[in-house]
């Protein structure tokens, strides 16, 4: 159990770092895509005989994400698929604002065929 206490440096020797050096390709890839933590682990499974099952896979990946956290690694060196960011849409000026609606206003059509019984297809 880590210690609140304890700065983010002090957490982040806490855990085994030479489970994340041992993970790194030895070779450069083709792409400088980021990957997914799996592709990581059966490195670890393969090469170092780290335990293949499902808790040690959970604990390399919050190993990963503590790593992470503590910029040991990069947020973009491991591809997180979890979230998402939402970002509003905005416009650079009022008349940028207005432009957008009056286009759309100009597109807009209602369906007439809500609520008969028979549409028509042209």
């Amino acid at each position: 159990m880590l210690d609140s206490r304890r700065t983010t440096e002090d957490r982040a020797h806490a855990w085994p770092q030479p489970q994340i050096r041992q993970s790194q390709p030895p070779l450069p890839t083709r792409t400088a895509a980021p990957r997914r933590t799996a592709p990581h682990f059966y490195r670890l499974v393969g090469a170092h005989g780290y335990e293949k099952t499902e808790q040690a896979y959970e604990r390399l990946g919050e190993h990963l994400n503590r790593a992470r956290r503590a910029h040991i690694i990069s947020m973009d060196a491991i591809r997180d698929d979890g979230g998402t960011i939402i970002k509003p849409h905005c416009w650079s000026s009022a008349k940028e604002f207005l432009e957008t609606f009056r286009g759309a206003a100009r597109r807009f059509t209602l369906d007439r065929s809500v609520g008969q019984k028979t549409r028509l297809l042209p």
